[in-house]
């Protein structure tokens, strides 16, 4: 009744090899016909469309081992709860992916801003931020427990940031004391499933001075760096508010003299 057609045949007609028709088949998506008599496997029209449908189901994102369960359902309604299931992963895929877009867009808009406007300011809302600290100035913090959020936390790349903080404290007795750390824009908090604990602390969304800067790895960091900025506080009658925290959008070597070079977009709150 139907036209048999060899694995070479459609093969060639699909553009995909023969031993990926053999893995399809081992998988349970196809089953050839065997001639009395004959060791060839042959394939009818059916087995075309059999076989287009489950590169359509690739595409949609399921395994081969679904897609073959797929096959031997004979009612639509047993299908839907599995294609509803499937509508929720893309879903959440295209939403990390969309946050993915976003964080790249804001690092290429903060290398453009700093090159257009270094050591200008202006006022801006800083985001909230979920933070942990991972080093004092140079030296990795010890506490196991610190150590056990930072390894999980870190798996959160690439919505992490690393980020120096500036006590308040510190600044305002000229103790040139800061941290390193890393750092979640709070916008992704839930999406990462971020909260606050003893080792994350969250610093709500306020009021900032806003400004870049660069450091190396030659010059000993601290808020000196930003005297520029707590000079412009002073002209302009504000007061430092709380702690000052960076956000590191691009860092780089030199290979010659193993220097490292970090950029910094800074918040200094206000009142």
């Amino acid at each position: 009744m139907y036209s048999r057609y060899t694995i070479g045949e459609i093969s060639q007609l699909l553009g995909i090899t023969p031993q990926k028709i053999r893995y399809y088949e081992k998988k349970g998506i196809l089953e050839p016909i065997y001639l009395e008599g004959s060791k060839y496997r042959y394939y009818t029209t059916w087995d075309f469309h059999i076989l287009m449908r489950a590169r359509y189901y690739i595409g949609l994102g399921f395994s081969l081992e679904e897609i073959a369960q797929f096959l031997l359902k004979e009612k639509l309604e047993t299908i839907e709860e599995d294609f509803q299931e499937q509508e929720k992963k893309i879903e959440d895929e295209i939403l990390y992916k969309l946050q993915l877009l976003n964080q790249l867009r804001k690092n290429r808009e903060a290398v453009i801003r700093y090159q257009e406007s270094e050591m200008k300011f202006s006022f801006k809302m800083r985001p909230g931020i979920f933070r942990i600290n991972t080093q004092k100035e140079y030296s990795l913090l010890e506490d196991n427990e610190n150590k056990r959020v930072v390894n999980k936390i870190s798996k959160k790349a690439p919505f992490l940031f690393s980020s120096a903080i500036f006590p308040k404290s510190c600044i305002e007795k000229g103790d040139k004391s800061f941290f390193f750390g890393l750092g979640i824009e709070e916008k992704f908090a839930d999406l990462l499933k971020i909260e606050k604990n003893g080792m994350i602390e969250y610093y709500p969304p306020t009021l900032c001075v806003h400004t870049y800067v660069q450091s190396s790895s030659t010059k000993v960091l601290s808020y000196k760096l930003l005297d520029g900025t707590l000079k412009y506080l002073n002209e302009n009658g504000f007061k430092l508010a709380g702690d000052i925290i960076t956000q590191i959008f691009f860092m780089a070597s030199s290979k010659e003299n193993r220097e490292h070079f970090s950029w910094h977009e800074v918040w200094v709150p206000i009142k």
